[in-house]
């Protein structure tokens, strides 16, 4: 018995493509929009069930690479530009650093983001070199450093 194969419409097959995969609203810059100030806010781990709280990482349904006093998420996506390898988010509570480790160099990010974007940590992110990570870099806000 023969097998009729059926063709569908370049149509139907974004419609089929858009409900299998629905698209992320979200992007990594909008969950973090007020990162040059640290005003991030309503983007943490629920101490009670461990889930995140933000748009970005409820949407992709992440889960962390790494789960300790914050909770690491192993990504592959941009921020102004900038490649990013991980964000690093808190548990709701006094711990709240929020952090972006980026693919790019210190003088990279400088240069892309301009030196007004960064300060002392608590106001605007400080931005240091990734240890683990050669050529690496962090951006990060921890709003209760001295």
């Amino acid at each position: 018995m023969a097998v009729e194969r059926q063709s569908i419409s370049p149509v139907g097959a974004l419609l089929l493509l858009a409900l299998g995969n629905p698209c992320l609203a979200m992007t990594l810059d909008e969950q973090f929009a007020n990162l040059a100030t640290c005003g991030i806010e309503n983007v943490y781990l629920d101490p009670n069930d461990h889930q995140p709280q933000g748009e970005y990482f409820v949407e992709r349904q992440l889960q962390p690479c790494e789960l300790d006093e914050a909770a690491r998420y192993c990504i592959d996506d941009t921020y102004q530009g900038l490649a990013v390898r991980a964000v690093l988010i808190p548990y709701s509570g006094p711990f709240s650093v929020h952090a972006l480790y980026l693919k790019d160099s210190v003088a990279s990010v400088r240069r892309r983001l301009g030196r007004t974007f960064f300060g002392d940590g608590r106001q605007r992110p400080l931005l240091s070199v990734d240890r683990q990570h050669p050529g690496g870099s962090v951006l990060y806000c921890d709003p209760q450093s001295q």
